[in-house]
């Protein structure tokens, strides 16, 4: 999956002698080991090591790549396994800061540690190699069907909860894994951006705001969608209109070399220029791979370039308290010269009525 000759070329171009990985996603990014919420992998410029417990000794041999000595802990935390191979190592050893907890930090050899250079894996991880797109893409596709799915039984009536537990149903039934908890979102719950599906059944007039995503060997998709139940109001035809058009003026100016601050703002300048700054409640986008939300961020606080290889989310959104919420969310992949459309579910200019 990962070249780990590469990441010891950087290890050793930055003086450090060792990568401690805690953060799950990278560990099994570099290891394919499938339970990385119970595992450390060590990675120094002469071997690499994945350790666990004995819980998970079979389930190692038979998935962790064959390049990585697999070490058991028995009778021990694999912090202090992790302790001892440390001592093992003459010079500074980066560490992963957003995932170690200060009780682990505390239990492991300190003054070796550096957090210069932690983030290695971080941002190998922001291109994706072929292998990774394809899973992504067939997270996608299976995306866009449970959506269509969805859509066929989102009727007055029916509960967000009902709605929710049937797309997790329909992903899982299909061969994937959920790469979050739906969000199924009606009337005035739409206006909250990370709604929790509940019991209010839809009713006619309401808008509906369905995020959902699949993941497939490990890799996630992202994807939202806005219609209407019977019936949308003139306001809410004209917000959707206006977040439709956010969402694909944020698609025409994404490529290679682009800084994310300019395309969050000029995709929500749409929005922006018809009065509603106030009613931007979220940056217009994320990275997705084996997180749903991950490096780029596409938001104001951020000034990066996007590269070739990355997989990030246009997803413009327009909430007005009390009354609904617009949010339309594509994945898409980006390129030298603009960007591959992953997301193919239904995207009307103007408001599903369903």
């Amino acid at each position: 999956m990962v070249t780990l000759d590469y990441i010891k070329g950087i290890l050793a171009e930055n003086g450090l002698s060792a990568i401690l990985i805690t953060n799950p996603a990278n560990i099994f990014y570099t290891s394919n080991f499938s339970s990385p919420e119970d595992a450390i992998a060590l990675i120094t410029l002469e071997n690499q090591y994945l350790i666990t417990d004995t819980r998970y000794e079979i389930a190692a041999e038979y998935e962790v790549f064959e390049d990585f000595e697999i070490v058991i802990a028995r009778d021990i935390s694999i912090y202090m396994a992790a302790r001892k191979l440390m001592a093992k190592i003459q010079g500074q050893i980066a560490f992963e800061d957003g995932s170690l907890s200060v009780k682990n930090y505390n239990s492991l050899q300190r003054r070796k540690l550096t957090k210069e250079g932690g983030r290695i894996v971080d941002i190998l991880r922001e291109m994706k190699m072929e292998e990774e797109i394809i899973n992504i893409e067939l997270a996608a596709r299976l995306t866009d069907e449970a959506y269509m799915y969805a859509l066929t039984r989102a009727k007055a009536g029916v509960s967000e909860r009902k709605i929710a537990l049937q797309i997790e149903y329909f992903i899982r039934d299909h061969g994937g894994e959920l790469a979050f908890p739906p969000i199924v979102a009606a009337g005035k719950n739409s206006a909250l951006p990370h709604a929790i599906p509940s019991n209010y059944c839809l009713t006619r007039g309401d808008i509906l705001v369905m995020d959902l995503g699949a993941k497939i060997n490990g890799y996630c998709a992202d994807l939202t969608r806005t219609v209407a139940i019977e019936k949308a109001s003139e306001r809410a035809r004209d917000f959707y209109n206006i977040c439709y058009r956010a969402n694909m003026w944020g698609i025409k100016h994404v490529k290679a070399g682009v800084c994310t601050r300019f395309l969050h703002d000029t995709a929500h300048s749409i929005i922006v220029d018809s009065g509603l700054s106030a009613n931007i409640k979220h940056s217009l986008g994320h990275g997705v791979g084996l997180l749903v939300h991950e490096a780029p961020t596409i938001g104001r606080q951020t000034a990066s370039k996007l590269h070739a290889g990355n997989v990030i989310t246009i997803e413009p959104g327009i909430y007005v308290e009390g009354a609904f919420g617009i949010r339309i969310e594509d994945l898409v992949l980006v390129t030298k010269t603009g960007c591959r459309l992953l997301s193919n579910a239904e995207k009307p200019e103007n408001i599903l009525v369903v």
